[in-house]
C-alpha cells in the first residue's frame, strides 16, 4: 500500500518504491481518495498503470470541489499543456452597500483572491510548488454557469455574512472593518496579458480585461434563504456585536 499526502500548501511523497519516478511523471492512473479533510487530502491506494504524469495526478487529488463532493480534473489523456491558453476567464466577486444594486449610483467594490487575476495592476504570481485550491476552482467556474457550479452561490452567501473562514482565503476584502455588503454579485471578464511597450503596459497594467456580462445577478441574505434552505445548507447570518 502506498501512501501519498497532498496538503494545500505542500505536496510531500512518501513512499513511491513501487511506483517508477522519473523526473516529474509516474506510472499511473487511477487515484481513489477515501479520506477529505478541510486542508488535506490522504490518498491511501494508488492503482499503478502507465499514462499519467505526477502532474495531472496531483491536478486530480487537488480536483475535489469544496463542500459539494464534485470532480474536477483533466482526463488521463490530457497533459498539464493542455489546459494552457492565451487569455483567461474569470469570475470577479463585488460587493455594494448600497440598498438598491439596480442604483446608477451604487458603488461595487471588488474582492481579490490571493493568485487568480483581478485587479489588472497586479503581478502575477508565482507559487509553485504551493497551489490555492479556491483560486484553482474559480477559474474552473469561469468556463461554466453559476447553476453548475453552485458553490460559488455558497461563497457570495458567505461573502455577505462576512463569514470569517471564507474571508481567510481572500487577499483583499473592500469591507475590512467595516458594515458587510448588502448584496454580492458576479461578474464575468476575460483577462490577458498587457504587450511589452503598450499603453497598458505604461499604465503598470499587468492585465487587459473585458467584460463578458454578469455571471450572476445581484444577491443578499434573505434572498438567498430559500436557496439555501433547498440544497440543505446552513443559512449564513451576520454575527452581532455582544458588548
Amino acid at each position: 500500500m502506498q501512501v501519498l499526502k497532498v496538503q494545500v500548501l505542500k505536496v510531500q511523497v512518501l513512499k513511491v518504491d513501487v511506483l517508477k519516478v522519473q523526473v516529474l511523471k509516474v506510472q499511473v492512473v487511477k487515484v481513489e481518495v477515501l479520506k477529505v479533510e478541510v486542508l488535506k487530502v490522504e490518498v491511501l491506494r494508488v492503482q499503478q498503470e502507465e499514462g499519467v504524469s505526477l502532474i495531472q495526478m496531483v491536478t486530480l487529488m487537488f480536483g475535489w470541489s469544496l463542500g459539494v463532493g464534485v470532480w474536477v480534473g483533466f482526463p488521463p489523456s490530457c497533459s498539464a499543456s493542455c489546459s494552457i491558453t492565451k487569455e483567461r476567464t474569470e469570475v470577479i466577486f463585488q460587493g455594494t452597500q448600497s440598498p438598491d444594486p439596480k442604483a446608477p449610483e451604487a458603488v461595487w467594490e471588488e474582492y481579490q483572491f490571493p493568485c487568480k487575476p483581478g485587479d489588472v495592476q497586479r503581478r502575477p504570481c508565482v507559487i509553485t510548488p504551493y497551489h490555492y485550491r479556491l483560486d484553482w476552482l474559480m477559474w474552473f467556474a469561469a468556463f461554466q454557469t453559476y447553476e453548475q457550479s453552485e458553490w460559488v452561490i455558497h461563497i457570495a452567501g458567505r461573502l455577505l455574512a462576512n463569514d470569517s473562514a471564507v474571508l481567510s482565503l481572500v487577499h483583499h476584502n473592500p469591507f475590512q472593518g467595516r458594515e458587510p455588503p448588502r448584496w454580492v454579485r458576479g461578474e464575468h471578464f476575460i483577462y490577458k496579458f498587457s504587450r511589452p511597450g503598450s499603453a497598458s503596459a505604461a499604465q503598470g497594467k499587468w492585465w487587459i480585461r473585458k467584460r463578458i456580462g454578469a455571471y450572476f445577478p445581484p444577491v443578499d441574505l434573505e434572498g438567498l434563504r430559500s436557496y439555501f434552505q433547498s440544497r440543505n445548507w446552513p443559512h449564513p447570518h451576520i454575527p452581532t456585536n455582544k458588548n
